[in-house]
């Protein structure tokens, strides 16, 4: 029926969406304060083997502590309401929230935390975190890259790892992997962070 990309993007989704951090460990000028009008999450997921179908959530909520001078110290984390799922078909949205899909109603979020973040040589953020979906957890790694006042994710989750199949028939239907673009800025109100990574050493 339809192939997600659910967007961390953070970022996530990478990928990615609240992004939350031990508060202790950072500096209250790192920490984000997140624009809901401007961050996104998206999907898109392969149906019948040669059409996409994209979608996107609406209802998340996303943490960041993030310090450019010391980005293995940053922490990400967001949360996902399934039941704010769009896919331009009522019908689908309906069946998306359903058991054989994510039911919703006993696994009413998706959320992912990382657990290790650190800078590549080329100034993205590598985030290590858990992925959970429908109650099962799966160690997830995205590539954060800064965009326009935060940041973003492009990655790709196998939905029957998550038991997220879509019944007898539509299970054969759609494509295993779901294409996710998370999208995170910042609000103008946060103070204090830069988005630009310093030169790596």
């Amino acid at each position: 029926m339809f192939r997600y990309r659910l967007a961390a993007i953070v970022v996530l989704g990478l990928l990615l969406g609240d992004w939350t951090t031990a508060a202790h460990a950072q500096s209250p000028d790192h920490q984000w304060r997140i624009d809901r009008t401007r961050s996104s999450v998206n999907f898109s997921v392969t149906k019948l083997g040669f059409s996409d179908v994209a979608g996107r959530f609406t209802d998340f909520t996303a943490a960041v502590t993030y310090d450019p001078a010391q980005p293995e110290r940053s922490t990400v984390s967001w949360d996902v309401r399934v039941a704010s799922v769009q896919t331009d078909s009522a019908n689908r949205d309906r069946s998306i929230l359903g058991v054989e899909y994510f039911d919703a109603a006993r696994h009413p979020s998706m959320t992912f935390r990382s657990q290790h973040v650190r800078r590549l040589d080329d100034g993205r953020l590598e985030l290590a975190g858990v992925i959970t979906i429908k109650g099962h957890s799966e160690p997830l790694t995205v590539i954060a890259s800064a965009v326009g006042g935060g940041f973003e994710t492009r990655f790709e989750v196998d939905r029957l790892r998550f038991d997220v199949r879509g019944g007898r028939v539509m299970s054969h239907l759609i494509g295993g992997m779901v294409r996710v673009h998370l999208v995170i800025k910042r609000s103008a109100a946060t103070t204090g962070v830069s988005l630009s990574h310093p030169p790596p050493g």
